[in-house]
């Protein structure tokens, strides 16, 4: 009976382990969280449009994208909008700097993820 005891505990404990591993976590590594790989282009003029291709980019996940550069935030207008891809016009009167993109996402407790892609605006 000590050995059954003992022998169930541990397969207990095993379990638990394992479901607390396979139990997702959200977070920046949820599949959920949206993430720009590139912008086209590189080197823009103010007025001109851009693409930025990621994942998970879509309305549902996606609801602005700002250019950031230190404590200069700037809003930019999408014209399109889809799971894979944002095509956002830069503003005229904006100052020439190497930017990088910023989204805000959707959700009861929206929240700004920096991007690790840069845009060098001239």
């Amino acid at each position: 009976m000590k050995h059954f005891l003992s022998f169930a505990a541990v397969t207990l404990i095993s379990i638990s382990v394992i479901a607390l591993v396979a139990v997702p976590v959200k977070g920046d590594n949820d599949p959920q969280t949206p993430y720009i790989q590139t912008v086209n282009p590189e080197d823009a003029k103010p007025g001109s449009l851009i693409t930025a291709d990621g994942t998970c980019l879509g309305k549902n996940l996606v609801s602005e994208i700002y250019l950031t550069l230190g404590s200069k935030d700037v809003k930019l207008e999408i014209t399109s909008q889809n799971a894979g891809q944002i095509v956002a016009k830069l503003p005229a009167t904006l100052e020439a700097g190497r930017y990088r993109l910023m989204l805000l996402t959707t959700g009861v407790a929206p929240r700004f993820i920096e991007q690790p892609v840069r845009l060098n605006v001239q």
